[in-house]
């Protein structure tokens, strides 16, 4: 793990020792290093992987506040989860974990979000036809991407927007992250690694912790920078409110080639449409719908399943792919939190 430690080139806060500030509110998750061994993948719904893994991801955001004096003791979850996530992800019911990860129920923000990247990440991995072994170190790195947080929560847990005092220990983070990668030893790939400190890296050089240039960040990185950005935009936090789903996209595309790579960006909009996957949307004829895929050649048609509607002929979670429909089209974005049952799994 040398090349680890040589991306390291300034001194990170050490975390906390309080292991209560993980999650920012009380340290005791009840996450056994046995979960996940217990009921096997073909058994597991997407609602009970998707809270496993936010078990699982709050448990090792308190090992990373502690005082760390023994070894992760969560490798082999770990390794599981991250399968699993993955397996799903490249089946048939994709969907179903994506519109999970879209939940805004969530009262603890930093593991639903590294969970939440994690879901994303290995989705925009998967879809982009990179080597599977590459997507699993890749989908891990991106659920630990944050955890130089995890003794920070004064910080992330805040309900005031932060001071530029405020934000220089935030700034640090990264390095932090990089450190607790490497003592946890779960990534043989350094330059995989690696995504977790540069996803806040800019291409214009305005990120940070080292303030890189585009041919300086990996491919990786760039991706994990886009599923960061736009899960960070549309969850809520207690300085602000989320945005929809749509606006994120359009704010993201304002942000390509000067701070969001173009092709990780255009990648993005490929795989999860303008309308993103777990996102809502009305139709012309009044029906409201979720996006549950994307249509690539046709960004603003993508294949959506019906939540409600009005009339005699509406059928209630009926799959259409709008690319294939004449007639139907989306007429605005809407907010399915009152309508969608699995915004509400918290």
């Amino acid at each position: 793990m040398v090349e680890f430690r040589k991306a390291i080139k300034k001194d990170a806060p050490a975390a906390s020792a309080d292991p209560s500030r993980a999650a920012g509110a009380g340290g005791d998750f009840n996450f056994s290093s046995q979960t996940l061994l217990r009921r096997p993948a073909k058994d597991r719904t997407a609602q009970s992987l998707y809270l496993e893994g936010l078990a699982l991801a709050a448990a090792v955001i308190e090992w990373a506040a502690g005082p760390q004096t023994s070894d992760f003791p969560l490798s082999k979850p770990l390794e599981i989860l991250v399968k699993d996530v993955c397996d799903w992800l490249d089946s048939e019911q994709s969907s179903r974990l994506l519109c999970l990860s879209r939940s805004s129920s969530e009262p603890l923000y930093l593991p639903a979000h590294s969970l939440n990247v994690c879901i994303l990440t290995s989705y925009l991995a998967i879809r982009s036809g990179v080597p599977h072994d590459q997507v699993l170190s890749l989908s891990q790195v991106s659920l630990l991407h944050d955890i130089g947080m995890a003794g920070l929560s004064q910080y992330w847990d805040n309900s005031q927007i932060l001071t530029p005092e405020q934000l220089a220990p935030i700034k640090n983070h990264p390095l932090e992250t990089l450190k607790l990668i490497d003592r946890i030893g779960c990534c043989d790939d350094p330059g995989m690694a690696l995504a977790a400190v540069d996803h806040h890296e800019r291409v214009d050089g305005s990120g940070y912790p080292n303030s890189k240039l585009a041919g300086q960040i990996s491919a990786s990185a760039h991706l994990l920078a886009v599923a960061d950005t736009f899960t960070s935009m549309t969850h809520i936090r207690k300085f602000r409110k989320a945005i929809k789903p749509f606006d994120a996209v359009r704010a993201i595309s304002h942000l390509s080639g000067h701070k969001l790579q173009m092709e990780a960006v255009r990648k993005f909009l490929q795989i999860m449409s303008i309308y993103p996957i777990g996102s809502g949307v009305r139709l012309n004829n009044g029906v409201v719908a979720k996006v549950i895929a994307a249509n690539e050649k046709q960004l603003t048609k993508p294949v959506v399943q019906i939540v409600t509607g009005a009339g005699e002929y509406v059928e209630i979670d009926q799959i259409i792919d709008l690319q294939k429909e004449r007639l139907l089209f989306i007429r605005e974005p809407v907010c399915l939190g009152p309508l969608d049952s699995s915004f509400n799994i918290g």
